[in-house]
């Protein structure tokens, strides 16, 4: 199971097995291929009745090709980056606690841009990946087009002692070193799409 998120909103995405133990009472959906798909995503983005719906998909590879056909696509990198005191690199954007992130640009594997992204937006190098992260997904307007953006998540090491320098072009007000006694005033102010990862580490 993963979830497609919108703003505040969440779209669960599995098969039967992944909500045999849930009681769901209403917003179970069943994926019948792309004549009933963006229907069920733009009642939820249209409504305000709930924040969350269930949709069961018993065939990945058509859902994944209905969704290259009916969203502007693209595709992102990031990192969870701990320094040599065990503390993680954050960043503030928009008022809310985020990670260093950012486009896979053309060419581009999304190990390197991960990478990149965490140098450009906050000034820390000397990366080493350590391990791969869960994906996320989610959903947004831009110039009234909708697109689905997948980032990519990478668990990072540096060995750099400089203070994090936030890249104020890409509207980021902060950005500094915290150790995992401060992730809970994180969780209460981060985006929604971000709570797996914080949760992961």
């Amino acid at each position: 199971m993963f979830n497609i998120y919108f703003e505040n909103k969440i779209i669960h995405i599995g098969n039967h097995r992944s909500f045999n133990d849930l009681k769901i009472d209403e917003g179970l959906y069943t994926y019948n291929g792309a004549s009933n798909l963006m229907p069920i995503f733009r009642r939820l983005m249209n409504t305000n009745d709930t924040n969350e719906i269930y949709i069961i998909n018993n065939n990945e590879d058509a859902f994944w090709k209905d969704i290259f056909t009916n969203f502007k696509y693209k595709e992102a990198a990031g990192g969870i980056v701990f320094n040599e005191k065990n503390e993680i690199l954050v960043i503030k954007r928009y008022g809310k606690w985020d990670l260093p992130k950012g486009g896979i640009k053309k060419g581009e594997n999304s190990k390197s841009a991960a990478m990149r992204e965490v140098e450009e937006e906050t000034g820390i190098d000397q990366l080493k990946i350590t391990d791969i992260l869960p994906l996320t997904f989610h959903l947004f307007f831009k110039n009234n087009d909708l697109y689905f953006k997948k980032t990519y998540w990478y668990k990072m090491k540096t060995l750099s002692t400089k203070t994090p320098i936030p890249q104020t072009e890409e509207d980021i007000e902060e950005a500094k070193w915290l150790n995992k006694n401060e992730l809970t005033k994180v969780k209460q102010n981060t985006w929604d799409s971000l709570l797996d990862l914080w949760n992961a580490i």
